[in-house]
């Protein structure tokens, strides 16, 4: 695992680890003086680094041995998925990271079981990006997954300039694969997974005058929770840096 630190406030041969990250090193790992420790820059740099001071709240680490770290997809992913039950998602946040999501958007439709309350959904988001973060540590991300605030479907299938123009819609009832699409890897693009009750055919309609593609994750119906990871896989396998 790594520590990633703003590139900002690393110096030409040391950086500080403060905050949550110092209390996993300190607690969690059980580092002291001495240890080695691997560092990660949002410059997209890796460093080897090591402890050379700890004080009750931070520690200080020596850099060496600069080297250039790409781990980002080159096709810039937002993945909305309908509110669900349940800790399933959660863990599916971690997994969108480690397959490169670069932004993760968490939207109510028609047939959603989920309601959040602006307290709550704030709640869930704020745990989103703490998993994110602790998850970039591990499959050495230098840029996590923005998450972004809870939405509305609606507001998915609208031309808001925060929105991917590029949108696919996974639903039961199209037909041509997901594997078949023909998009432009060089922009951006809004992949839409709905909820267990899937998405209502008002919802589907809409989608479709809004020229939203439609595409088929096979013939047989999956949990949401099963359609989010798999449809994020199957899309950067054809279309990202997935082999």
């Amino acid at each position: 695992m790594a520590f990633l630190i703003d590139q900002a406030l690393i110096g030409q041969d040391s950086c500080r680890i403060e905050g949550e990250d110092f209390h996993h090193l300190r607690r969690v790992l059980r580092k002291n003086i001495g240890d080695p420790v691997d560092i990660l820059s949002t410059g997209k740099v890796r460093y080897r680094g090591r402890i050379t001071a700890m004080a009750d709240d931070s520690a200080a680490i020596s850099l060496s041995d600069p080297i250039a770290h790409e781990t980002e997809s080159s096709l810039q992913l937002t993945i909305a998925c309908a509110a669900i039950k349940g800790d399933a998602f959660f863990d599916n946040v971690r997994m969108f990271c480690e397959l490169g999501a670069h932004r993760i958007v968490v939207f109510v439709s028609e047939n959603c079981v989920v309601q959040y309350d602006e307290k709550r959904a704030q709640r869930k988001r704020e745990k989103m990006q703490r998993i994110v973060n602790e998850s970039c540590k591990q499959n050495l991300r230098t840029c996590p997954p923005a998450i972004d605030p809870l939405t509305t479907f609606e507001q998915l299938l609208s031309d808001d300039q925060w929105l991917p123009r590029q949108k696919i819609l996974c639903y039961e009832g199209a037909r041509e694969p997901i594997a078949s699409l023909s998009i432009d890897t060089g922009q951006p693009l809004l992949l839409m997974i709905g909820p267990e009750g899937g998405i209502s055919q008002r919802e589907a309609q809409k989608a479709r005058m809004c020229g939203i593609q439609m595409v088929s994750l096979g013939p047989r119906i999956l949990k949401a929770s099963t359609a989010q990871v798999a449809a994020l896989s199957i899309v950067q396998h054809r279309f990202g840096d997935i082999p």
